[in-house]
């Protein structure tokens, strides 16, 4: 089965610090890196990596070709990735001692995905095909609409929260996945369980999989409930690591797995990754 992936793709200004700056604060990094980034971008690696074949679709600045030949590179299709006049979007991430992150996101040409880009790309899909999208790039709603409309299997990340999506169809999703911060946005709720199954009931048809970090993965769906554990490693960055369990989890669906094994496969390849420095970049190959 093919992976439709509207995504975002960044540039990622990356800083080793001591601890996350704070309102007022001023601090210094120990090292920077630039790095591809986006939410989209890093999906897209982690399906090719994990065997699917992926249609990237999206838009990048001028300054943003390198990111389309990267995916290029990587055996992701990127006929849609368009090139706009905006500069491409960029993140700037803080990564802590322990390997967590705090990242400030400007979207940049990721809004500027529009009603053509739809139109082309899901001329590309058939009924059983998997869309997967993030809360990254504009017209979310609409592709969610369009998918559902085609017979698709829809995968729905929303990250970054945002209010908006309270309203959104999320309805249409088969797969919610998101992590504790998201998961409080929609709920208000702190404890994962509580969350997961308040989330249950706000979205009865969808599965939702909330993702844990090292605490592992829960998953709620309408068939079962379970809870998944990540193998115990020594995290240095885990930049990327939702995006790279995502990439292998939708892969593991698109070629047959059970929901169990997908969730097995996501945990395995991103407990690689948080051992690696970088996000697409330290995705697992030959998995």
């Amino acid at each position: 089965m093919k992976v439709l992936n509207f995504g975002s793709l960044n540039i990622d200004y990356v800083y080793q610090v001591s601890n996350f700056v704070t309102r007022g604060e001023s601090i210094t990094s120990s090292s920077y890196r630039r790095q591809l980034g986006g939410k989209g971008l890093n999906q897209s690696v982690a399906l090719a990596r994990a065997g699917a074949e992926v249609l990237h679709v999206g838009c990048v600045g001028s300054d943003g070709e390198w990111l389309k030949s990267f995916l290029a590179q990587e055996n992701v299709d990127v006929r849609f990735v368009r090139t706009t006049d905006e500069a491409t979007g960029h993140a700037m991430i803080q990564v802590g001692p322990d390997g967590d992150n705090a990242i400030v996101l400007h979207g940049g040409a990721n809004m500027s995905v529009g009603k053509g880009d739809i139109e082309s790309a899901f001329a590309m899909t058939a009924a059983g095909d998997y869309l997967v999208t993030q809360n990254e790039i504009s017209y979310v709603p609409q592709i969610l609409k369009v998918a559902r409309a085609l017979g698709m299997i829809t995968i729905f990340n929303p990250a970054p929260f945002t209010e908006s999506l309270l309203e959104a169809p999320l309805s249409l999703v088969d797969y919610l996945i998101l992590n504790q911060t998201e998961a409080t946005g929609f709920t208000g709720e702190h404890d994962p369980k509580m969350g997961i199954m308040m989330l249950r009931k706000m979205y009865p048809a969808s599965g939702i999989i909330l993702t844990m970090g090292a605490e592992g993965v829960l998953y709620a769906g309408p068939d079962k409930t379970l809870k998944v554990p990540t193998q115990k490693v020594e995290s240095i960055d885990t930049t990327g690591a939702g995006d790279c369990f995502i990439g292998f989890f939708v892969a593991g669906l698109a070629s047959g797995k059970s929901v169990d094994l997908a969730i097995e496969q996501g945990c395995r390849a991103a407990s690689i990754c948080v051992t690696r420095p970088g996000a697409a970049e330290s995705f697992p190959k030959n998995f």
